[in-house]
């Protein structure tokens, strides 16, 4: 597990300094992290709105079976969206819960670097 997850950190910084590298020299690096933040904002909520519910609703239904009243898709995606603008919270973590699993894989990622990036340091100061 830990060593999926090593990978997985790694090959995560390496994509993000590919990008870094790969920004061509008109392009500002705050601006154009804004605008592939939000590019990821927008699609990891796009996914928790239509694909999660999806993906719940069919394993959901083949497992536990109906939901009660809620017998198609169509129905769940009502009583998803009326959830939602009533404000309830679970729904809400649902739906930006990629997005959040995102940040977290990222901030392990980071953390990852910085244990890497001290021990290597504590490395350098023991040789001298």
């Amino acid at each position: 597990m830990a060593t999926k997850l090593a990978s997985l950190s790694r090959s995560i910084l390496m994509a993000n300094k590919r990008m870094e590298n790969e920004r061509s020299p008109g392009q500002s690096g705050p601006l154009q992290r804004l605008k592939n933040e939000a590019f990821l904002l927008i699609a990891f909520l796009a996914l928790g709105l239509w694909l999660v519910p999806a993906l719940i609703f069919w394993l959901g239904s083949r497992v536990l079976g109906p939901y009660g009243d809620i017998d198609t898709l169509a129905a769940f995606y009502i009583d998803l969206f009326g959830s939602l603008l009533a404000g309830r919270g679970i729904v809400w973590l649902l739906v930006i819960s990629l997005y959040l699993f995102l940040m977290l894989i990222r901030l392990l990622a980071w953390l990852w670097g910085v244990a890497h990036r001290a021990a290597a340091g504590n490395k350098e100061v023991a040789a001298e």
